[in-house]
């Protein structure tokens, strides 16, 4: 081979290189995206059908988390557009309930939602979910004790205070409002149709990234 050969055949393989990397990262970032998008709407899925028939809470848990990662992966996106900040920072999606229930009272064999006026201390019944970036700043799940006044079971007695602990997780109904406003704002700027893509392309994406690594191994 000529040295004007060689010299052409160098240049061409890193112009290959600077456009097939910038391509690669993008092309990442947003299967990363997709990736995200099909897991949580499949934890979705788990998490309805496991409380359909009265399992635990903790599959909102598990609905949640993958939520999370999800909002994560496109939380730059949404700083990108006026809407999109109202979408993280206001948008309403409902609140989480706290007050004790009388089965979370020691010894309580009644039913249903504690009357308000029984709760002594000043703890907050409800957490409003102002905005998609409110899901990382409350626990998993909300944990939180009140002093109760409950009538006394002993004669002579009126009542008796006790601690009432409740633990609670974000509403499905929530996370549903939550998952659908990213999956809107997506389809909004557009991204929407790249994630498809995303999709389609899986295979020449992998394709691509082994020519890559494969010219790295020879080159660098």
């Amino acid at each position: 081979m000529s040295t004007e050969e060689t010299a052409a055949d160098e240049s061409a393989a890193v112009e290959v290189e600077a456009v097939g990397v910038d391509e690669i990262v993008r092309q990442e970032r947003v299967r990363a995206i997709f990736s995200a998008r099909e897991d949580c709407r499949e934890k979705r899925t788990k998490a309805k059908n496991h409380l359909s028939v009265g399992e635990s809470q903790s599959w909102s848990a598990v609905y949640r988390n993958a939520l999370e990662t999800y909002l994560r992966e496109v939380e730059p996106l949404f700083a990108q557009t006026e809407a999109g900040e109202n979408y993280w920072n206001e948008m309403a999606f409902g609140v989480v309930d706290l007050r004790p229930q009388y089965a979370e009272i020691p010894g309580s064999n009644k039913t249903g939602k504690l009357p308000e006026r029984m709760i002594l201390d000043d703890s907050p019944l409800e957490i409003r979910l102002g905005g998609l970036r409110s899901l990382f700043e409350i626990d998993t799940p909300v944990q939180c004790a009140f002093e109760v006044r409950v009538d006394s079971k002993r004669l002579g007695r009126g009542n008796t205070v006790k601690t009432a602990t409740v633990e609670r997780h974000v509403p499905i109904r929530a996370l549903d409002g939550m998952y659908s406003a990213v999956n809107s704002y997506l389809a909004e700027i557009g991204f929407g149709i790249q994630v498809d893509q995303a999709q389609q392309n899986t295979k020449l994406d992998d394709d691509l990234m082994q020519e890559v690594k494969q010219w790295q191994r020879e080159n660098l």
